[in-house]
């Protein structure tokens, strides 16, 4: 016999059976997934989890909300002497300036400020420890960030929105390889999609209140994610180091 030709009722049949099984692996993996994500919060688990999704809201809360806002900034110690001077940008004066391109000339710089933050962590990491960096970090960035609110001119503006993009990455490098030695391999990439999840929400968040808050005071959002930044550099104290320890 080189083949069976079924009928069409065994064809119905299993078509049916099918499909009764796939809707039973999809459910079957919906489970494991809300399985594995409440292992997260039991038992020793939900101290890490708790630290690592408030330092990674924290972050990304702070970091997306002023690197978007980094040109209006500029624009701002550009036409009003300071970030937190009084700025019409439909005024003549700031219009007749619009073909300027100091902006994205220091965009440039500002973001180019990476490189020399992930080579010092590349050399760092495992010399001074995780813990370490990525408090240092994070507590240096809210203080660079607060200092914005003091500085009057463009090349101050500049040089502290370098400094703050050399440090922050730091922070990402750091918060990026703690956040899988953190976790046993069962639940790793789990632990991994919830603090995604919580990096784009902070992320959204953050450029969404930047824009209401700067229209308030300049100085309201600089506060408040200074203030983040440095809670997030104290809550990781909670987390277990991880420095030279194997991987479970």
């Amino acid at each position: 016999i080189n083949h069976l030709v079924a009928s069409s009722k065994e064809e119905k049949m299993v078509m049916s059976s099918n499909g009764r099984s796939a809707a039973t692996g999809r459910c079957g993996r919906i489970r494991v997934i809300i399985e594995t994500t409440s292992q997260l919060f039991k038992g020793p688990q939900i101290r890490v989890t708790a630290a690592m999704l408030t330092i990674t809201f924290c972050l990304s809360f702070g970091f997306y909300g002023l690197w978007m806002w980094f040109p209006e900034i500029f624009n701002r110690v550009e036409h009003a002497g300071s970030a937190c001077g009084d700025y019409n940008p439909d005024s003549p004066e700031s219009l007749a300036n619009d073909t300027d391109d100091n902006i994205y000339r220091d965009g440039f710089y500002t973001s180019l400020s990476n490189l020399p933050g992930n080579l010092l962590t590349i050399f760092l990491m495992d010399r001074l420890g995780r813990k370490f960096m990525l408090t240092t970090s994070l507590i240096l960035s809210g203080v660079s960030v607060f200092l914005i609110w003091f500085l009057q001119t463009r090349t101050q503006v500049l040089a502290t929105s370098i400094v703050f993009g050399a440090i922050s990455v730091v922070s990402w490098n750091t918060l990026s390889v703690m956040g899988v030695e953190m976790y046993p391999t069962n639940c790793r990439t789990t632990a991994l999609g919830v603090q995604s999840v919580v990096n784009r929400t902070a992320a959204i968040l953050g450029n969404l209140l930047f824009g209401v808050l700067i229209e308030l005071h300049c100085s309201v959002p600089m506060i408040l994610i200074a203030a983040m930044l440095a809670a997030g550099g104290l809550v990781t104290v909670l987390l277990p180091n991880t420095t030279r320890i194997e991987l479970k």
